[in-house]
């Protein structure tokens, strides 16, 4: 198991983790889907609030070797932190709900 750790919006977190609920999925699970599933075309910082970085919680996951693998080599291609990417992944998930 390896760790990813990250800082998110509070409000905006509890908003993805609705999403999640209603879904019936992990926040991994859902997390890995957006990954998975995201085009990652333009900036990042596109998907990202202006109030990202207010009224911050601290998150830490456990995730498989394989998630972290993936996770590591997206921020390699995109030239992001890891922090930075979990954050767009979030936001990304958040965009495409309410686009839908």
């Amino acid at each position: 198991m390896k760790v990813l750790k990250f800082k998110i919006n509070e409000n905006h977190f509890a908003e993805f983790k609705a999403i999640c609920d209603n879904k019936e999925f992990t926040v991994k699970h859902l997390l890995y889907l957006t990954m998975t599933e995201a085009e990652h075309t333009g900036l990042i910082s596109e998907c990202i609030p202006n109030d990202f970085n207010e009224n911050l919680r601290s998150i830490t996951l456990k995730v498989s070797n394989d998630m972290h693998k993936s996770v590591a080599k997206r921020c390699t291609k995109l030239d992001v932190s890891v922090r930075d990417y979990m954050q767009y992944l979030i936001y990304k998930c958040l965009d495409d709900h309410k686009n839908h």
